[in-house]
């Protein structure tokens, strides 16, 4: 048939490279295990149509199709997988508790102005924040506020 996606190189080309993305942002991450497959496939889809591209004059596909733009200054795209200290609401904090909890950055929140999406382990839920600090290695880089400029020294690599 002409119109299986089989006989439609680009198309299988695009899956190839989502698969391959994903892969790599599953390698190497002891805490994540392959049932974050599945996250890794739609950060690497959301990521990649939401950033712009030489082929499209510099536009983003997402721009293409629904003339919407994700303004990259306010929403931190960070690595999948990324380990992340999510602060816990005052609400449910208690003498004993700690201020914030362990979690995985499974990609972006677009609904919520510099958010974040994050996974927590030991509940199995999500959770959308904006005030977070990045754990990597040695290396950590905070996330104060969504108000504040983003300056090259707060870039995540």
């Amino acid at each position: 048939c002409a119109y299986e996606h089989g006989q439609l190189g680009h198309v299988e080309r695009s899956h190839r490279t989502f698969q391959d993305t994903t892969n790599k942002a599953l390698y190497g991450k002891s805490h994540l295990s392959s049932r974050y497959f599945g996250m890794a496939y739609m950060d690497a889809v959301f990521k990649y149509n939401h950033l712009p591209r030489r082929s499209l004059d510099f536009k983003t596909p997402e721009y293409m199709w629904s003339n919407k733009t994700l303004d990259l200054l306010t929403t931190p795209f960070l690595p999948f997988g990324s380990v992340v200290m999510a602060h816990c609401p005052l609400g449910l904090q208690t003498s004993l508790s700690g201020r914030s909890f362990i979690t995985y950055s499974v990609g972006c929140a677009p609904g919520y102005k510099g958010g974040i999406l994050l996974f927590n382990p030991k509940t199995k839920r999500y959770i959308v924040r904006r005030t977070f600090k990045v754990i990597h290695g040695s290396y950590c880089a905070q996330y104060l506020s969504i108000s504040d400029p983003v300056r090259s020294d707060r870039h995540l690599h």
